[in-house]
């Protein structure tokens, strides 16, 4: 058994491992906290209802009016960091979710060469030979990707 003092000891470095741990712990939390203002107004912009969806429902709109629900439309934004750094699959994830009656995939998919049969481009000019154009507006174009070729 234990004499007092080394139980004292024991419980005393229990006690500061779990003051150093607590405040630890609210360090990491308050300096999150801190940081929330930066990243505030990139989640903000996107929100149903907000100019971006706006902008991006628009878009959507070119493949809502020409094509038969069911198809795959590949969707294409700018790599920038607008929205962080994954700021084109966040855009993606957007389109998928405003075109339910689609199959949505990314540009750099997998398979996406094979399985394309559309491809919507927002702010991302795209020219390649097997694309015929089927309408665009500012920002926005879609086409149709014909099957072989280059």
């Amino acid at each position: 058994m234990l004499s007092d003092k080394p139980r004292k000891i024991l419980l005393g470095f229990a006690l500061a491992w779990g003051v150093f741990a607590f405040l630890r712990e609210t360090g990491h939390t308050l300096s999150d906290l801190d940081r929330r203002e930066e990243t505030k107004d990139a989640v903000a912009d996107w929100r149903p209802g907000t100019p971006p969806v706006e902008r991006l429902d628009r878009c959507l709109d070119l493949v809502r009016q020409r094509v038969p629900p069911g198809r795959v439309v590949v969707f294409a934004s700018s790599a920038d960091n607008v929205g962080g750094p994954e700021g084109e699959f966040f855009r993606w994830r957007w389109a998928a979710y405003l075109l339910p009656q689609y199959d949505v995939a990314p540009l750099h998919g997998a398979d996406t060469g094979e399985l394309a049969e559309y491809l919507v481009t927002f702010d991302r000019p795209i020219d390649n030979p097997r694309l015929e154009p089927l309408a665009e507006i500012p920002g926005c174009r879609l086409s149709r990707v014909r099957k072989g070729g280059p």
